[in-house]
């Protein structure tokens, strides 16, 4: 019986381990959402205060319009990268809702793994991440 409860608070003391780790993910990707919001909130200005400046009809009109396309193209890189397919219809605001959306979306299903699972996957993620510095690292040293 001493055993078995023994057992029980190991295993509490891992549920809760796991639920604080969870919690910080969850927090440190909620940050990451509101910084992506942030920096959404100052891409909308600049693009704002952009077009301000064209109908003004400054002499910089072609910059603007040069830094507005270049902005779409980095915006449509990371959309596809997301995983969505390239659609040049959408407008650079759609493409980062889409985005937060998906990021909400797996935000979601993240909470709803398994905290093993989840350890487990991340352990992968690590070591792959390791292998891919290592072998950058390595390709930078050949080139030298």
């Amino acid at each position: 019986f001493q055993e078995t409860e023994e057992q029980l608070e190991e295993l509490k003391r891992q549920l809760e381990a796991t639920e604080k780790k969870k919690a910080a993910e969850s927090e440190q990707l909620e940050q990451r959402l509101l910084d992506l919001r942030k920096q959404l909130e100052a891409e909308e200005k600049r693009a704002e205060a952009l077009r301000e400046r064209k109908l003004a009809g400054q002499s910089e009109d072609r910059d603007a319009e040069s830094q507005l396309a270049a902005l779409k193209k980095r915006v449509a890189a990371v959309y596809e990268r997301c995983g969505f397919e390239p659609d040049s219809s959408l407008s650079v605001l759609m493409m980062l809702f889409n985005m937060e959306e998906k990021l909400e979306d797996h935000l979601k299903k993240m909470a709803l793994i398994p905290p093993a699972e989840l350890e487990i996957a991340e352990k992968n993620k690590d070591r792959q991440r390791r292998t891919r510095l290592r072998d950058e690292k390595s390709a930078i040293t050949k080139k030298l």
